[in-house]
């Protein structure tokens, strides 16, 4: 518990000090699964956003060649990731991203690591 307690308070100093406002957006759907860009709802919190690397390794033949390939994430304590759905929206600078995973971090319920994937790039 108290190693627990420990890194809770670790995370949210480096969120304190480090961390950017975030809001992301979760658009309504129709009765078709279309997207109502009118309707909304914002979900504003502070986080860290950062990269971690993920390999991609592809074959030909008898070579193999593996890639890094960078996997934009957000870092936030785990009740502001409670809130968040996977396909939420999230505008980072000029930058769109959606969220793709939410993983609680070693199960402790003290932060949450959310995967995001770029759909607009400028």
């Amino acid at each position: 518990m108290l190693q627990s307690k420990f890194l809770q308070n670790k995370i949210k100093r480096q969120i304190s000090l480090n961390g950017i406002q975030a809001t992301f957006k979760r658009y309504e759907e129709d009765e078709y699964h279309q997207i109502v860009e009118d309707n909304f709802e914002e979900i504003t919190f502070k986080c860290i956003f950062h990269t971690t690397n993920t390999f991609v390794k592809s074959t030909v033949g008898e070579a193999a060649k593996t890639v890094s390939k960078p996997q934009p994430m957000i870092l936030c304590l785990f009740e502001d990731g409670e809130k968040i759905q996977i396909n939420d929206k999230i505008t980072i600078g000029t930058d769109e991203y959606i969220v793709t995973d939410k993983n609680n971090i070693n199960g402790f319920n003290i932060a949450y690591d959310i995967s995001l994937e770029q759909i607009k790039w400028t």
